[in-house]
């Protein structure tokens, strides 16, 4: 392979390029940090509430912007009866183990090239059925259960129904603690709060905040790897029209 030969003016252009690219990255760069600051401020600029009594005074008098962190209890817990304890939300997924194909090319030492067909086997979902609790009480207050939205996780072994079916369940648990950073509106929280499980008020506001300064770090990153490819682009190029 040739080398790549760079020329004096493609150098400058290269340069200017890289100019362009800092600038739209700063451009960019601003305005997501922005948006980051304005969200983070509604974790910082939010009233912690940890006590039952505070959080039905915010209720009553339409406080605002809160950090509130208390049990998150089902009222009507669900379960199954191949696992163990009651649950807010049970998820039982199915799998089957299916047979697939696909055609693999392979080039041997002379350059042949052939062709074949490949069976391969793997765990594909089937069905998926959902039970959940309606309501809520969170510190001491009903709400609906889409009020909340909780990141569910396994629970117990993998149940093999046969050689090729089995299934294992995905649940939120019963009885939580952790927090939600809402809007009290209405006598009311807003919807679909986010709720992070064994964090207190603080814990949220740290997370919310080092999320955002690793978006932008990414951002960056991936920023200059962009400048960095449009520029090797460039003088890959035979660029002619420089001469």
């Amino acid at each position: 392979m040739a080398a790549m030969e760079i020329k004096p003016r493609e150098i400058a252009f290269s340069v200017a390029i890289v100019f362009v690219m800092v600038a739209l990255g700063f451009l960019l760069g601003s305005k997501i940090s922005d948006h980051i600051a304005e969200t983070n401020e509604e974790f910082t600029t939010a009233t912690q509430i940890t006590d039952d009594q505070q959080f039905q005074y915010a209720l009553d008098t339409d406080f605002g912007n809160v950090i509130a962190y208390g049990n998150l209890v089902a009222e009507q817990p669900v379960s199954a009866d191949d696992l163990d304890g009651e649950y807010a939300q049970l998820t039982k997924i199915t799998e089957q183990y299916t047979m697939h194909t696909r055609v693999v090319t392979s080039t041997d030492g002379k350059g042949h090239t052939y062709t074949r067909t490949e069976v391969y086997w793997t765990w594909d979902e089937v069905d998926r059925k959902e039970e959940s609790t309606e309501t809520f009480t969170f510190m001491g207050v009903s709400f609906p259960a889409d009020k909340f939205s909780v990141t569910a996780h396994q629970q117990g072994d993998t149940i093999y129904d046969s050689k090729l079916v089995r299934h294992y369940y995905e649940v939120v648990d019963a009885n939580i603690v952790g927090s939600i950073c809402t809007q009290i509106k209405d006598h009311t929280i807003a919807d679909s709060n986010r709720f992070y499980a064994d964090a207190e008020p603080q814990a949220v506001i740290d997370l919310a905040v080092r999320q955002g300064n690793i978006a932008i770090f990414l951002f960056w990153v991936l920023w200059i790897v962009l400048t960095g490819g449009a520029v090797y682009g460039f003088c890959l190029l035979e660029n002619r029209w420089l001469d």
